[in-house]
């Protein structure tokens, strides 16, 4: 994931894939406030998104204004094996 911006009423980021990755979907994973969350707990997994490009556009617009979440984002190949999760990006809702 490179940025988190708020579009309007969400919160719109890009996916970007490495060259020789053999990702086939990525799963977003949200939580609130600004700390560290779990992806084991499938309650915080947000939507996955299968990959089309080497980029891919997400927008989150299940977002509350005043609001601060937390976004991290896996790879996943073909046969669902999950990456390390990225950097935590954190984002306020205005």
């Amino acid at each position: 994931m490179r940025k988190a911006t708020q579009s309007g009423a969400g919160i719109q980021f890009e996916i970007h894939d490495h060259k020789q990755s053999d990702a086939s979907y990525y799963a977003i994973y949200r939580f609130d406030g600004k700390k560290k969350g779990n992806i084991e707990d499938s309650t915080n997994l947000l939507a996955t998104v299968h990959k089309e490009n080497t980029s891919q556009l997400f927008n989150d617009s299940s977002v509350e204004k005043g609001k601060t979440y937390t976004y991290v984002v896996t790879a996943l190949d073909r046969t669902h094996n999950e990456s390390k999760q990225t950097k935590q990006v954190y984002i306020k809702v205005k």
